[in-house]
């Protein structure tokens, strides 16, 4: 279903007549109340401090300014990094999205840029374009993790102070990607996505079978094709007002994607050839007095040998802020692998159990219960690809141990 672009312009009195049931007077008074309260000049600062803290932009007419967290940091490879960026509103435009970037380090006076462009084509099946270009400092220890750094605390937290355990390099990013539904619940993917990686430590690959005196590269290319499939069959999608989907919640069944990711050996210069597989089941289940469970299974398999960096770096964290799809316990590039599984949920008990408790019941506390289960390892192929000077990530070892032999629970 199209959403008309005046839908959301109605008369001050319309929800007042056409709501099915009347507001009592206590009711009509507490409205106006809290109506006056939102007026205060400090009721709106402390809002609107409030809206920058969680969405980590400043709206200013047709445009928001930021991330705002994001506009100042400091680590040991740039040392000061002032940035400066914004992304249109559907004010702006409802069928254009635009997201331009620019920074600047003190240290390695670089310049560091970054545009995303989305384009909604049809708005019944969600048909949308993106393209994005980037060029900037990142680290192996969050890359392949997007979906668990849209914590905006976290992940400015995560490029602060010393990155050198992360192991940051310079990479330049160039996607072209096409998203549809071809029918209700059913999601369909298509990216292209072509990466050079610059490492900024001690790194190294064999760029033949391994033997005294092969040849080694300390840079590489890579050009990939990703086809996803989502499949989540009584979920709720609406727009929102930064022209990007909301889901409000899955009813009973589980949300399941599917991705295949072939890597193009000599396709725009880049290096190997490969494959990935991942499966990803998310579900919301209601347990009814023992309250909600919301739980994730992350699958993954990478028959093919190529340098850590293309693996799996599960994500660790080492900020202050929880992370809902991290190994809060682990540390940065702490576990590498090309299979695995991990297992995430989190039990919200609700009133249960607390609400039985007279004293405890008065403060309105809530009991919640996470963990965080992950198995994984390397191939020994993986292995032997880099060489040995090159520091090696590993569970809970040693730094001597191979690496994708422990298993890290949180």
């Amino acid at each position: 279903m199209e959403t008309a672009a005046d839908a959301f312009d109605v008369p001050k009195d319309f929800f007042a007549t056409y709501r099915p049931d009347s507001l009592t007077q206590e009711e009509q008074v507490t409205l106006q109340v809290l109506d006056s309260v939102r007026q205060l000049p400090a009721m709106r600062n402390l809002l609107e401090v409030a809206d920058i803290a969680v969405n980590g932009y400043y709206r200013a007419g047709k445009i928001e300014w930021g991330p705002i967290l994001t506009a100042y940091s400091f680590n040991n490879i740039e040392g000061s990094r002032f940035r400066v960026g914004f992304r249109t509103t559907p004010e702006f435009s409802r069928d254009w999205l635009l997201r331009p970037y620019l920074a600047y380090g003190t240290r390695d006076g670089r310049f560091k840029y970054g545009l995303r462009v989305q384009r909604i084509v049809e708005r019944q099946h969600w048909t949308v374009v993106n393209f994005e270009h980037r060029h900037d400092l990142d680290q192996v220890a969050l890359l392949d993790n997007d979906y668990a750094l849209e914590n905006p605390l976290f992940e400015a937290s995560a490029r602060l102070g010393n990155i050198s355990s992360s192991r940051p390099l310079r990479r330049t990013l160039t996607t072209l990607a096409l998203q549809t539904d071809l029918f209700r619940g059913f999601t369909q993917r298509v990216i292209f996505r072509r990466q050079s990686f610059q490492p900024l430590y001690p790194f190294a690959y064999y760029t033949q079978e391994r033997a005294p005196g092969s040849p080694t590269a300390d840079n590489f290319d890579l050009s990939e094709v990703v086809v996803e499939s989502r499949y989540a069959r009584d979920e709720v999608l609406i727009p929102n007002n930064q022209n990007r989907r909301t889901a409000i919640g899955l009813k009973k069944w589980p949300a399941v994607t599917v991705r295949y990711t072939m890597g193009l050996d000599n396709v725009l210069g880049s290096d190997f050839r490969y494959q990935k597989l991942n499966l990803l089941i998310d579900q919301s289940i209601r347990l009814g007095q023992v309250g909600r469970t919301d739980y994730r299974i992350d699958a993954g398999y990478i028959p093919s040998t190529v340098p850590y960096p293309v693996l799996k770096t599960h994500l660790g964290n080492e900020s202050p802020f929880y992370n809902g799809g991290a190994f809060n316990l682990m540390r940065y590039f702490e576990f590498v692998s090309d299979r695995y599984v991990s297992f995430q949920f989190e039990n919200q008990f609700d009133g249960f159990l607390l609400n039985s408790i007279p004293a405890i019941k008065q403060l309105n506390w809530r009991l919640v219960a996470t963990g965080n289960v992950l198995w994984g390892g390397v191939s020994e192929a993986n292995r032997r690809i880099n060489l040995h000077k090159t520091p090696s990530p590993g569970g809970h070892c040693r730094p001597s141990s191979h690496w994708g032999r422990c298993r890290t629970r949180r």
